[in-house]
């Protein structure tokens, strides 16, 4: 009696034995098992133009083509600055007085206008950008995707006084770059990255 009972308890323990390491087996399958990833479907190029026109990287990037340095002394400029300070001028921004530059009431009065200590006055911003043309989207090895745009200038009031030279040339030419966009932590997609982009029309 007593070696049937020693038996079946054994029987017992090595069946519990056994159950237990399925379990654990079971359990670290489970925990080894990632979760399928979710692929976040690209934006489309409007979603993407939108994306880019309402982002802080799109406003800041080549902000500085969108201002001008004038000196307050005409013998302090160039040929280039002497014809755009000629243009302020007749757009009654400026006066000349001898060797003086002079700002108007109605620079006076525009914070557009800023004086510094050094004897040069910048005029910023003269235009705002506004998109023209977007590339279809293309998806990255890294997960990011990229695309190619251009946009335009439009000059301010201050920007459509210039009639010649280097700004009159910027503000009337096409800009490209090259947007890279990445997922961003609400699920949606964000704008990473803006280059230059040498042709002046994206490939579609």
């Amino acid at each position: 009696m007593k070696k049937a009972l020693s038996r079946l308890f054994l029987a017992v323990a090595i069946v519990s034995i056994f159950v237990c390491s399925e379990r654990r087996k079971s359990v670290a399958v489970a925990v080894a098992t990632p979760s399928p990833a979710v692929t976040l479907a690209p934006p489309t190029p409007e979603e993407a133009r939108a994306l880019i026109a309402a982002s802080a990287e799109f406003s800041d990037y080549q902000f500085t083509n969108a201002s001008f340095s004038l000196p307050l002394k005409r013998s302090g400029m160039n040929e280039p600055t002497r014809s755009a300070a000629k243009d302020l001028a007749a757009a009654g921004w400026i006066r000349f007085q001898g060797d003086e530059v002079q700002l108007t009431q109605k620079a006076l009065g525009d914070k557009r206008w800023l004086v510094r200590p050094n004897g040069f006055v910048d005029v910023v911003p003269l235009a705002r950008k506004e998109l023209t043309e977007l590339a279809a989207v293309q998806k990255s090895d890294d997960g990011n995707v990229k695309a190619n745009f251009c946009w335009r200038w439009s000059p301010n009031e201050i920007g459509s006084a210039f009639k010649g030279g280097m700004l009159q040339e910027r503000f009337t030419s096409m800009q490209c770059a090259i947007v890279t966009l990445q997922p961003g932590e609400g699920g949606g997609w964000e704008v990473l990255l803006l280059e230059n982009n040498a042709p002046q029309s994206p490939a579609t």
